[in-house]
């Protein structure tokens, strides 16, 4: 008889039921970035920057494409996305929070991205979204405006309201 860890059943029961979320939740990996490790650095910068025990983060879904990529965030009853940035010794920054705008290939090319990476990144975002329940989707969409970070990836202070 096989023995199945807690995480590994929460995570086979949130594919199962497409609550990208729950897996999340659970400290797995779904199969979507499984095995990437920019997907797991990234995780790891905004769960760092944002997390906290009374308000837990989720991240997800994370959309990569060459050195930028798009992660949703949940937090509480908010949530928006933002956009990382590989600098140029291999780490991940957050460049900016928004919402829908990073969805939108002129809002990703204003950010420093070639118009063809734009389009491709903004294509996996709104793929990966694709799969997310509609409830927990509407929510990317509730972070107002655009606030660019500094060059270590933080808010200027009192850019907007706390994650």
């Amino acid at each position: 008889m096989r023995h199945l860890s807690l995480s590994s059943i929460a995570l086979s029961m949130a594919l199962v039921l497409g609550l990208p979320a729950m897996a999340a939740a659970s400290g797995a990996t779904p199969p979507a970035t499984a095995g990437s490790a920019d997907a797991a650095a990234i995780r790891s910068v905004m769960m760092a920057t944002w997390d906290k025990p009374e308000a837990r983060l989720e991240v997800a879904p994370i959309s990569i494409e060459g050195g930028h990529a798009v992660a949703g965030w949940i937090q509480g009853d908010r949530g928006g996305r933002a956009l990382l940035r590989r600098d140029a010794h291999g780490q991940w920054l957050v460049a900016v929070c928004g919402g829908d705008g990073l969805k939108d290939p002129k809002m990703l090319a204003m950010a420093g991205l070639s118009a063809s990476a734009a389009r491709s990144l903004a294509s996996k975002v709104v793929q990966a979204e694709s799969a997310m329940p509609a409830p927990r989707r509407a929510l990317l969409s509730l972070f107002d405006g655009m606030v660019h970070m500094d060059a270590q990836g933080q808010h200027p202070p009192s850019a907007h309201p706390a994650h």
